[in-house]
């Protein structure tokens, strides 16, 4: 009987001095946090886009309409609570807040464009829900109220920005 309790003194012997080993094990986690990014270009890749009205006969000038499709394409879905929107900026020529939210101003005075996706007013300098995938900006030309129209070239110029929000 004295082996047996020699025997079992020892593995209780062996068994307090394993527990007692400690060791100390620092550990890093280090990530970084993105969000989907985004990507806005033309139909085919352009990152810069044109839309032309091409030749507009003075009379008319007021039903003329041009269109540039638009890509937005997202490495993955929106995060959590937020959604993919759309702000507008002119930046040449400002806005003809007079003929609406809506109206870019041109190179040209009292000559507008109108913005518009599938013919809803896209109010520039405003957040606006937008979806990934295709979709066509139009603008279309707007004469200021007793403007007389002369031939001529002119310009307009806005950016697009896109973010989850």
């Amino acid at each position: 009987m004295r082996n047996g309790w020699r025997y079992g003194l020892g593995l209780l012997s062996l068994m307090l001095t394993s527990v007692a080993v400690q060791a100390d094990v620092p550990v890093t986690v280090r990530a970084v946090i993105v969000e989907p990014v985004c990507q806005v270009s033309g139909r085919n890749g352009e990152t810069k886009l044109e839309a032309s009205f091409g030749d507009v006969f003075v009379d008319d000038a007021a039903s003329a309409k041009a269109s540039v499709v638009i890509k937005v394409f997202c490495t993955a879905g929106a995060p959590v609570g937020k959604s993919l929107k759309m702000y507008l900026t002119p930046t040449a020529h400002g806005l003809m807040r007079s003929m609406g939210q809506n109206v870019l101003g041109t190179s040209m005075p009292g000559v507008g464009i109108a913005l518009t996706d599938n013919q809803t007013p896209l109010n520039v300098g405003q957040w606006l829900p937008i979806q990934t995938g295709l979709f066509a900006l139009t603008g279309q030309l707007v004469i200021q109220d007793g403007i007389k129209l002369e031939g001529g070239e002119f310009n307009a110029s806005v950016s697009l920005f896109a973010t989850y929000m």
